[in-house]
């Protein structure tokens, strides 16, 4: 009987795994997927905004002269609002805001020229940065920063290019823009996972199923084949072995309780089903390595 309850734990254990096999490389295949994409839409916008920052930078740099950019806008406002048209050029549906900002001496960034065409920030007005860290390196090490910002419908990135005069980083030409994803692809992967999700539940519930009329039957099993009264194998499991045994490669013993009979009618059943538990608990205790098994009433089959 273990060797039939082993090969159905086995069995199961196999259907869940394929269950699981199945469902994961399709649904985590379908985010690399849509992950892959997204990067691509990324890069190549970021290819082109860094191509066009890099001669805005070099414009506003050759506007400055020897004048730091930063004192430079503070004490020329002319200058400023020619670096602000020049900002606003940029600005297209897709890129929504094109700003240059600045890092004070308290360590808090604010605008230095902006050219965005609605909402536009006064000159040194505070600017409350997200992803802090980012912004703080580009300052640092004067490496440009692609901060990306993903939602249900569109990508947005946070382009970042430092402004170098005289080997320090001086200012932070910024844009912010955003990508529509491509609506089809997206919604044919989401269907994907839709349906990978909702076959595994499925399965998952059948499997749940199964393993209920597996434990149901094992009790069952449990009732048929196992002495209620010792916790033995009973006859019944030696009938169930019977074609699957040859016999004559084992030593069998037939152990009988003597005068059974006078112990229950001296002391009653109670007794007599106190001994009769004794006695397998003695032979279960010292023959580990025999079957024991009650073969009916005081009998013992060893």
């Amino acid at each position: 009987m273990k060797a039939t309850q082993y090969r159905i734990d086995r069995s199961l254990m196999a259907l869940i795994i394929l269950v699981i096999s199945a469902f994961v490389p399709v649904y985590y295949g379908s985010l690399k997927i849509e992950e892959y994409v997204q990067n691509r839409l990324i890069s190549n916008a970021t290819s082109i905004i860094g191509s066009a920052f890099d001669n805005m930078a070099g414009q506003i740099l050759k506007q400055m002269g020897d004048g730091d950019i930063v004192l430079t806008l503070f004490q020329n406002e002319d200058l400023r609002r020619q670096v602000e048209k020049s900002l606003s050029v940029l600005v297209t549906p897709e890129i929504k805001y094109v700003y240059i900002v600045y890092r004070d001496e308290e360590g808090k960034f604010r605008f230095l020229a902006d050219g965005s065409k609605d909402d536009k920030a006064q000159l040194g007005e505070k600017f409350d940065v997200i992803h802090e860290k980012e912004w703080i390196e580009a300052m640092e090490t004067g490496e440009r920063k692609v901060i990306v910002q993903d939602n249900i419908y569109t990508i947005g990135a946070t382009y970042i290019k430092p402004i170098v005069q005289k080997g320090e980083v001086r200012a932070l030409l910024v844009a912010d823009f955003s990508v529509k994803k491509v609506e089809e692809l997206r919604a044919t992967l989401g269907f994907i996972r839709h349906i990978s999700v909702a076959t595994a539940i499925t399965s998952l519930v059948f499997l749940y199923i199964a393993v209920a009329q597996y434990i149901k039957g094992r009790k069952i099993a449990r009732s048929l084949f196992l002495d209620r009264l010792t916790g033995l194998p009973n006859r019944n499991y030696i009938d169930e072995l019977e074609g699957r045994l040859r016999i004559s490669d084992y030593y069998t013993a037939l152990i009988d309780i003597d005068d059974f009979k006078r112990i229950n009618a001296t002391f009653g059943p109670e007794a007599g089903d106190r001994v009769i538990r004794e006695v397998a608990l003695y032979l279960r205790t010292n023959l580990k390595n025999a079957s024991v098994i009650r073969y009916g009433g005081e009998e013992f089959l060893v």
